[in-house]
């Protein structure tokens, strides 16, 4: 594989690429947060070291932005291998849309909201469990995940559902 030198990546840059299996984003490159969207067999994302805007910290096949206003780190794409680490505080919008190949999901006790549309469109989801420092759930955030069996919520206190959430 050779390697271009890209600057910049448009949004829905990586949409309905069913053959796309791997992403590694350069230590210069800042991806906006709906790049990939309905891509189901999508199973590896790297950002290389030395990005200061986002990470793939821990192997976890994800982008965590470090900085979004007082959101910060967030975690705004996954695909079917994404590990959520400790530490994130919230799973952004669309950050899993489309995402056919994921089919369980373990939110860690740091992540305190999920935001709309998160797990949009996870066909394969059958079992999320939530931590419990879990405060919201925001719109259609687990939307059209009609394999959803089971949801485990680790929180003492309820977290608050937007419209459609599930």
């Amino acid at each position: 594989l050779s390697k271009l030198k890209i600057e910049k990546i448009e949004e829905d840059a990586f949409e309905n690429c069913p053959n796309l299996k791997q992403i590694i984003i350069d230590s210069d490159v800042k991806v906006p947060t709906q790049m990939i969207k309905d891509c189901p067999n999508l199973e590896s994302i790297v950002v290389e070291e030395g990005n200061i805007r986002q990470d793939s910290r821990d192997n976890c096949n994800a982008v965590i932005r470090n900085v979004v206003a007082d959101r910060s780190p967030e975690l705004v794409i996954g695909c079917k291998n994404t590990t959520i680490p400790d530490g994130v505080l919230s799973v952004g919008s669309y950050a899993f849309k489309g995402c056919k190949g994921l089919q369980e999901i373990e939110v860690p006790s740091s992540v305190t909201t999920i935001y709309q549309s998160a797990f949009y469109d996870c066909i394969s989801l059958k079992s999320v469990v939530l931590g419990e420092n879990i405060t919201g759930i925001n719109d259609l955030a687990f939307y059209n995940c009609y394999n959803l069996e089971k949801v485990v919520c680790l929180a003492l206190t309820p977290p608050s559902k937007g419209a459609s959430a599930f």
